[in-house]
């Protein structure tokens, strides 16, 4: 058993101190006897006990009880009340011996020159603070053996319940020592004088950290002094010490790390950790861990740096312990480890790391981060076979074009088995970031006919005017193809100032690439043969499809408060600026950009929680519905649509859908009903309104889509309908026309502005 004198409290279970401290009130004579200099017995009766105690320099005590009890745990109540009795005998003593010290300081005085007390009073004159700990510090540097524990013991000592006083001028006291202390400290460095440099660091660390943990109104002020403190043990334990040195510099920092409450301060090492290359021994490694592995569950603030530590050591030492079970326990703090290990340079724990995850409780992007500083980490440690694993999980399941990029480099038959695969998984214009991915890569490996291959099957005309460049020379009839029939399909749709508007870009960019006269050719060829000039009949308008939430009836305000809701209980005011992003968009898109927005972090179960949550509001909040909801002019453009002869069908990211318009009573006027249940996809994908026009039988030209947010027209324009806009012309910039609301127009108004 190990115990600081000074701050026994710190060290001992609560209930063992109690029944130390009811035994000395028991106790009705004892005898404390000072054998050596370093050893003392405590002899007490009624009751009876016996300890004899081993007292060091550094204040700390090896107690040694002839009871039962201790014998078998190493610790006992007689062998605590024995030293907290030694604590009050040894202070009482230096009270004394403080009154027969003014003649030796006056003596160390005395061997001041004028010079030096010139300048020592002209420099700390102003403070007595100051004064005092210079003069303090200046005594014991000039004794044979200095007590530095001594001397904080002196300012900062403990009362008869184990608590420290100090005022704002005891503290003050406190940091002009430690900082004189240090100063010397750092002289000692200098000139390799190890052993004094340790004495001092030893009563900086021992009772700066004492006086942090019991004065918590001035802990801010230590941390300048503890910071210091810190890089100066570091810099000593990089120095070439003696064993014996390097066995005292392990004793302190398991001594001060095993306590309840210990302070790491920041931007600083743990002291187990700056004095692990000393710890040689097995006994002393299981020690450090055990330590650290209490730490990372008692110590929140810290939690990720012991962590951090623990997976250091386990690669180090090779200790059989199970790791899995710490990572286990801390699994929603492992990212943040991995994060600090890579930029900490401690590339073969991050592999260490991963490795243990189970990476199925993360989410995809948490996972994707993880991934990519392991295989980061892989690439810098020379571990080729990491490298390519990585690389290949992160192409295959994330879509990570510089992974595929970096695979490519290392294992070209994988990287071509990556592309084959993500080209069976997504069908060309379902995932933009699989596009992208195979777009990319096929451009790199030199695989331009799968290129223009996908390009015609997306058919979406930004994609070709990126990789155009690449493509121009092996296929320029199929691009002038590609080209010719975007522009003849914008001039059917729009016509007129908006045609020529949208079409400069274009025509600008084959200009640059030298296709004009290609794609004009190819125009020309079209026309001749009665294609792009077809009559009106073939474009006839024949079905409207209608968002739900503000084109029919404005549930977006009940969307908005609910979610308003959920981000108040998860600790956020989100704004109306966030209304317009999550507007349209699916619930589960929706609570992933108020998360990021917020910077809110949940794991894959948690979302699912507050989704379900969120739903379950806006339910609440709807269930009042009636048709007198219905949006001015909705009603009766839904009849004038049906008295035309026009489908009709509702194309709602919302869930909830079908129960709205049974409580608004206009079900029956829709001929086909699709929501939040019938696409995988939310907008602006186009998957709702494709689906839309096959329910109604109808191609996308024949198809009026009417949408209130820019997701909604993005969505309807990509699968090839028309799109009107519903509210303002800024947001909405994108649709063929933009109106107030319903009651602005009426179906044939709609159908003769879009022909």
């Amino acid at each position: 058993m190990r115990v600081h004198l000074y701050d026994i409290e710190n060290q001992i279970d609560n209930n063992l101190l109690e029944e130390s401290q009811e035994l000395i009130k028991n106790t009705q004579e004892y005898d404390i006897t000072r054998i050596e200099p370093e050893y003392y017995h405590c002899i007490a009766r009624q009751p009876e006990y016996h300890v004899e105690i081993k007292l060091n320099d550094d204040g700390l005590a090896i107690p040694k009880c002839h009871c039962a009890v201790f014998k078998k745990q190493k610790y006992c109540k007689h062998a605590i009340a024995a030293l907290l009795l030694l604590r009050d005998f040894v202070q009482r003593g230096r009270k004394v011996k403080k009154r027969t010290n003014k003649d030796t300081l006056d003596e160390v005085l005395r061997k001041l020159s004028v010079t030096e007390l010139k300048s020592f009073l002209s420099e700390y004159a102003m403070s007595h603070s100051g004064l005092r700990a210079e003069i303090l510090s200046n005594y014991l540097y000039r004794t044979k053996r200095p007590d530095y524990h001594s001397l904080f013991n002196d300012v900062a000592p403990l009362d008869k319940f184990g608590q420290i006083r100090l005022n704002r001028n005891n503290i003050k006291t406190v940091r002009a020592i430690s900082s004189s202390l240090l100063r010397r400290t750092q002289e000692l460095l200098k000139e390799k004088a190890l052993p004094e440099a340790f004495l001092i660091l030893e009563a900086v660390l021992v009772h700066l950290h004492r006086i942090w943990m019991k004065t918590t109104q001035f802990q801010d002020q230590l941390n300048t002094e503890l910071k210091l403190t810190y890089r100066l043990f570091e810099a000593l334990c990089l120095q070439p010490m003696a064993p014996r040195l390097q066995q005292r510099a392990i004793n302190l920092a398991l001594e001060i790390c095993s306590r309840d409450g210990y302070h790491i301060p920041a931007g600083s090492k743990p002291l187990i950790q700056i004095t692990e290359e000393f710890i040689l021994e097995e006994k002393l490694k299981k020690e450090a861990f055990a330590i650290a592995e209490k730490k990372s569950i008692t110590d929140p603030v810290n939690r990720t740096r012991w962590t951090a530590l623990l997976i250091h050591w386990k690669r180090m030492w090779s200790l059989k312990t199970n790791i899995s079970k710490i990572l286990k326990e801390n699994e929603k703090m492992i990212p943040d480890v991995i994060r600090d290990l890579f930029h900490a340079g401690q590339y073969d724990d991050v592999l260490v790391a991963i490795s243990a995850i189970e990476k199925q409780k993360y989410d995809a992007g948490v996972l994707k981060n993880m991934l990519l500083s392991g295989m980061r980490a892989a690439h810098l440690t020379g571990a080729k076979d990491s490298v390519v694993s990585f690389a290949y999980e992160l192409a295959l399941h994330h879509l990570d074009q510089d992974s595929w990029e970096m695979l490519h480099e290392i294992d070209r038959p994988k990287a071509k088995r990556v592309l084959d695969s993500v080209e069976d998984l997504y069908t060309p214009g379902s995932d933009e970031a699989a596009d992208k991915l195979l777009l990319y890569s096929w451009r790199i490996s030199g695989g331009y006919e799968q290129i223009i291959s996908r390009l015609k099957a997306i058919g979406i005309i930004d994609h070709v005017m990126e990789f155009d460049y690449y493509l121009k020379d092996a296929f320029p009839n199929e691009l002038a193809t590609l080209y010719a029939e975007h522009i003849v399909n914008i001039r059917e749709t729009y016509g007129g100032v908006m045609a020529r508007q949208k079409l400069n870009n274009i025509f600008s960019h084959l200009k640059s690439i030298g296709m004009t006269d290609p794609v004009a050719a190819k125009l020309k060829k079209m026309e001749s043969q009665g294609k792009g000039v077809e009559s009106s009949s073939n474009h006839t308008i024949k079905g409207f499809v209608f968002d739900l939430d503000g084109v029919i009836v404005d549930t977006a305000v009940h969307h908005f408060q609910s979610w308003k809701k959920i981000l108040k209980e998860l600790g956020a005011d989100i704004t109306e600026e966030d209304d317009h992003h999550t507007r349209g968009a699916g619930r589960m898109e929706s609570l992933e950009y108020l998360l990021n927005q917020y910077n809110i972090k949940l794991t894959g179960e948690e979302k699912l929680h507050w989704a379900a949550k969120k739903n379950d509001v806006y339910v609440d909040a709807i269930n009042s519905i009636s048709p007198a909801d219905l949006l001015p002019g909705a009603l009766d453009f839904l009849d004038a649509s049906r008295a035309a002869g026009l489908s009709l069908a509702l194309g709602s990211a919302s869930k909830n859908a079908r129960a709205v318009l049974s409580k608004l009573d206009v079900a029956d006027r829709f001929d086909a009903i699709l929501d939040g249940n019938d696409a995988k996809a939310s907008k602006p994908d186009p998957e709702i309104f494709i689906k839309a026009c096959a329910a109604l039988g109808l191609q996308p030209h024949e198809v009026v889509v009417f949408e209130d947010a820019p997701k909604g027209v993005q969505a309807a324009l990509s699968a090839g309908c028309k799109a009107v806009g519903i509210g303002e012309d800024n947001n909405l910039s994108a649709a063929h026309i933009v109106i107030k609301g319903l009651h602005a127009s009426n179906p044939a108004q709609i159908i003769e502005q879009l022909s």
